[in-house]
């Protein structure tokens, strides 16, 4: 959607004065193509138009809605994932990467092959888990290049947890054994609540620490026992390691270093933060560093020359796999800013209609996103809302609440378009204003992490 279209790119417009979206005629019914009255009221049930679309495409004619085709078929024949535990969270893009790389197979401690098949319900790899472990289990400096939503979590994860539990108990105590640095906060507890499930039958001490929460319950909690594993946000991550006493010495033994979404890291301005980590950290001949990321972008690159050792392996987890945007079904509407928010309604009332409906609605700014929800909630459409004005505690219960329910819709800022795992959504909706730069990137990691719902 547009705020102030350039004049070169002036929005079409209808006799009533509201934007045209590709595919609906001026003021009709978007589903049978009839005037007076909305899609969701339809008495024919949109048959008239399908019948016209289908006798315009038969003789070359007519314009049906902006789409684009659907995906190539897999070069490699999923294997069905055989589910041991059957409250398994496992996502429908997760279980469409799954292969024949079973983790029985893999030198796993007992400890964690129980957590995988009991508490996990995991049996098979996914392509980028089955490509990256065999890599990162011997210790080696991984680059990997791997989508969001297909499982690299856990890629990261269990290597991580296995060098810890190969050094004696009496050299890792008191020291934090592997750093997990996640973009945002939501991210960060959603990597922790995995480690913890993967930890259920190790004894090992877990933490996380972001932004938004008092640092003195960080430091209570650290000094109460010192994590093997800590995940953690760049800012608060640097302030501890910059101020809280004895922070810095308990990092000074390091294992292994992990960069999640480096991309978005980096794209968020965290590169300064990132290089400031790194000096209080044991250098990287001393310790291991996996880094991965669903873009490989110049600056990427760069951290990973400056983050990893010079042998590191990498890991393409991607290929020559069609782009993501060219498995995602596509629509787009360009309006007038004085018709933003009638358009918007109208798409989300559509929405709506789908049983069990989990509708997610993108915004630019936490600004923007806060006012649509106010104006939405007013005219009684009752929505979540998610964005950095909000305390962290309302973050986390509005994404717990949208994760786990259904009949749903929920405004969010940039702060759930990447890394963050919604299952069975049935639609997503950017709001764009073209006078705002938008980076390519953070289009690409929306239609990525979406991409099995949408």
């Amino acid at each position: 959607m547009d705020d102030a279209a350039p004049a070169s790119a002036k929005p079409r417009r209808s006799r009533g004065g509201r934007g045209r979206r590709k595919g609906a005629g001026d003021g009709a019914c978007r589903s049978c193509g009839e005037k007076g009255h909305f899609a969701r009221d339809c008495p024919s049930g949109g048959q008239k138009q399908q019948q016209s679309n289908s006798s315009a495409a038969q003789n070359g004619g007519g314009k049906e809605k902006a789409s684009l085709p659907p995906p190539p078929p897999p070069q490699q024949q999923a294997v069905p994932m055989q589910i041991v535990n059957p409250n398994s969270r496992t996502s429908s893009t997760t279980l469409g990467q799954l292969t024949d790389v079973r983790f029985a197979d893999a030198p796993l401690a007992v400890g964690t092959q129980r957590a995988l098949a009991e508490v996990l319900g995991y049996e098979r790899m996914t392509r980028v888990q089955a490509q990256t472990l065999p890599v990162s289990l011997q210790g080696k400096d991984v680059l990997a290049k791997a989508k969001t939503g297909t499982g690299k979590t856990l890629g990261f994860l269990l290597p991580a947890i296995e060098r810890i539990l190969a050094a004696p108990a009496a050299a890792r105590r008191g020291r934090v054994s592997a750093l997990v640095i996640s973009p945002t906060r939501e991210l960060a507890q959603q990597i922790a609540e995995e480690a913890k499930q993967l930890l259920k039958f190790h004894d090992l001490g877990l933490q996380v620490v972001f932004g938004g929460t008092k640092m003195t319950k960080d430091v209570s909690s650290f000094n109460r026992r010192t994590p093997d594993i800590l995940v953690a946000t760049p800012g608060r991550l640097l302030d501890h390691l910059e101020n809280t006493p004895g922070f810095r010495e308990a990092c000074a033994g390091l294992q292994c270093l992990i960069l999640d979404e480096c991309d978005q890291l980096l794209d968020m301005g965290f590169r300064p933060s990132i290089v400031k980590i790194l000096q209080h950290l044991p250098p990287k001949s001393g310790r291991q560093t996996l880094l991965f990321s669903a873009t490989m972008p110049q600056d990427v690159q760069e951290m990973a020359r400056f983050g990893l050792n010079p042998s590191y392996e990498l890991v393409d987890c991607v290929g020559k796999e069609a782009g993501t945007h060219q498995q995602v079904p596509q629509t787009f509407l360009v309006c007038s800013v004085e018709d933003q928010l009638g358009e918007l309604a109208q798409i989300i009332a559509e929405g709506r209609q789908v049983p069990g409906h989990k509708l997610i609605v993108f915004f630019t700014t936490a600004r923007l996103t806060q006012f649509y929800a106010e104006v939405f909630n007013f005219m009684g459409v009752p929505v979540l809302e998610i964005h950095s004005r909000k305390s962290q505690g309302h973050r986390t219960k509005v994404s717990d609440q949208f994760r786990t329910g259904n009949g749903l819709v929920m405004f969010t800022s940039d702060v759930s378009a990447r890394g963050m795992d919604y299952p069975d959504v049935t639609g997503v909706i950017q709001v764009i204003h073209m006078n705002q730069s938008i980076v390519h990137v953070v289009y690409v990691h929306l239609v990525m992490d979406r991409v099995q719902i949408v």
